[in-house]
């Protein structure tokens, strides 16, 4: 019997708030701390996940690795996915002073140059490390920051970290929509 999406997406949207509830008092480090150990759960949990990305990292790295090394990397992958879930979902709770003490910005002089000569730059990321928390640290410096991104599957959860980015003038251009190509 298939659980219907409607009620899974329910469920992880309760479970985000939840957690992000339940996280709010917890210090930066230790709720960061206690995603990893989320991550290491649902390593173990997740069994479909974890063997999608198993295959991955097989073709990825051949028969370079062994087994047990792949296993290894897939696990701290799954911890650091966990700490930055945790990252995100209490990205709204820090303050500007915070967020400057977490961060280090290398390079950032070119970014200034840049900037001076008055054209605008784009700056391109992937899903590395905490982006949510590079952006608004840029916005904090006095960059003006737009981020383009794709629509999540849930609704609920799109808002809320659109949310969240606007708390730091960060605001979302949501790839896809009829006004995203126009937006400056």
């Amino acid at each position: 019997m298939k659980i219907s999406k409607k009620l899974v997406r329910s469920f992880i949207f309760a479970a985000l708030t939840s957690v992000a509830f339940l996280t709010r008092p917890l210090s930066w480090k230790w709720g960061v701390r206690l995603g990893g150990m989320i991550g290491t759960l649902l390593y173990y949990l997740l069994r479909r996940e974890r063997a999608k990305s198993l295959e991955g990292l097989r073709i990825a790295f051949g028969s370079d690795k062994p087994e047990r090394e792949l296993h290894q990397i897939l696990k701290k992958s799954f911890q650091n996915l966990g700490k930055g879930l945790i990252e995100i979902i209490n990205f709204a709770n820090l303050k500007p002073e915070q967020i400057e003490s977490l961060i280090t910005i290398e390079g950032e002089e070119y970014l200034k140059e840049a900037e001076c000569k008055g054209n605008g730059t784009i700056l391109i990321t992937g899903h590395l490390g905490n982006w949510e928390l590079m952006a608004a640290a840029l916005s904090l410096r006095g960059y003006p920051l737009h981020v383009i991104a794709a629509p999540l599957y849930d609704p609920r959860i799109d808002e809320w970290i659109v949310q969240h980015r606007s708390r730091f003038q960060v605001e979302t251009i949501s790839r896809g929509s009829p006004s995203s190509s126009k937006k400056s």
